[in-house]
């Protein structure tokens, strides 16, 4: 027994115990803070958690980050500074490469590595899901921003995604919304070069932690599609947000200034010498209209505009509630 005892010593002396590692990782750590910012790829970030953006994009947390060359123009790994911790689905934005005038903004996928420096995975965000009464816009990874391709195939993950077009998006109070009404709901993605029109198949809410896996079917367009706002695909109902809210948090953790989302229930077209109406979730402190489009104001007031077109055409309205957020509308009207 004492042989053994004095071979498992030795063995242990050799490899450092407990405490000697603890020494040696400390030192790492300090070498890594020291000359952090020297290193090439270094740049400043931002980061917004879940709670960040549930109360508005807020509270966001500066970091310094070692962003590390991509090889398949979407991925990239970045390398923080010793014991920074960030949560799988954060948003983070910087800067690619030094001359940039804009920083990107990336949704972080994966811990790759904790320690000594923690290093995570990270994908490009190349679009925005928006949806209709929903108060933000979700930046999303899409593998093939042309949306005709197939999408990524996970292959260091438990299981296969299958080949359709996918979006990684945050799991927040939001997307959680979206979730609970996600199947067959129409969504666009595009920019002012074009839209495409999909549906929603399916969304992941297990592999990742904090983030969905969003499914997407090409789906054919909608002649309502994009008429009131042009990233609004047409739905027959409108999911609602309203008892959400958002706002800022103070210092002693109080919300402040929580808002919900101003949502307004109209036709898109309307004939000359009929009444047009738009009522509002809550108190509208200007309809911001053309009077000279109208015969007669039927009804105005904090819920309701009331009013008879006299010509044909469109007529747009700046609606301003009483939390001073402003909604665009525009109704086409045709003749009677």
């Amino acid at each position: 027994m004492s042989e053994f005892t004095d071979r498992y010593k030795a063995r242990m002396a050799r490899r450092g115990d407990g405490s000697n590692r603890k020494i040696r990782m400390k030192q790492a750590k300090d070498t890594y803070n020291r000359h952090f910012a020297d290193a090439i790829g270094y740049r400043e970030a931002t980061v917004w958690g879940r709670e960040s953006v549930e109360l508005g994009w807020v509270q966001e947390e500066n970091i310094d980050i070692i962003a590390e060359t991509n090889t398949n123009g979407y991925e990239r790994m970045i390398t923080c500074r010793p014991d920074t911790r960030l949560a799988v689905g954060s948003y983070i934005k910087f800067k690619v490469f030094e001359d940039d005038e804009n920083p990107r903004t990336f949704i972080i996928r994966e811990l790759v590595k904790p320690d000594p420096v923690p290093t995570y995975r990270v994908f490009e965000c190349s679009q925005i899901l928006h949806i209709k009464g929903c108060p933000i816009g979700f930046p999303c990874f899409s593998y093939n921003s042309t949306y005709s391709s197939k999408g990524l195939i996970d292959t260091d993950r438990n299981y296969m995604l299958d080949s359709r077009n996918k979006l990684y998006i945050q799991k927040n109070k939001f997307s959680c919304r979206l979730w609970e009404h996600y199947h067959g709901y129409r969504i666009r993605l595009g920019d002012e070069d074009g839209w495409v029109t999909f549906k929603i198949t399916e969304m992941d809410d297990f592999s990742y932690k904090g983030m969905f896996i969003v499914s997407l079917k090409v789906e054919q367009r909608h002649h309502l599609d994009g008429v009131e706002e042009p990233q609004y695909a047409y739905n027959d109902e409108v999911i609602d947000f309203t008892d959400l809210g958002y706002g800022s948090k103070e210092e002693d953790g109080t919300v402040t200034d929580v808002k919900t989302q101003l949502i307004l229930e109209y036709e898109y077209y309307y004939k000359v010498g009929k009444t047009l109406e738009i009522a509002s979730n809550k108190e509208v402190v200007d309809w911001g209209y053309d009077s000279t489009m109208f015969d007669i104001i039927e009804e105005e007031n904090e819920r309701t505009f009331k009013g008879v077109p006299n010509q044909v055409g469109t007529i747009t309205f700046n609606i301003v509630d009483s939390d001073e957020q402003v909604k665009t509308i525009t109704v086409i009207v045709k003749e009677s």
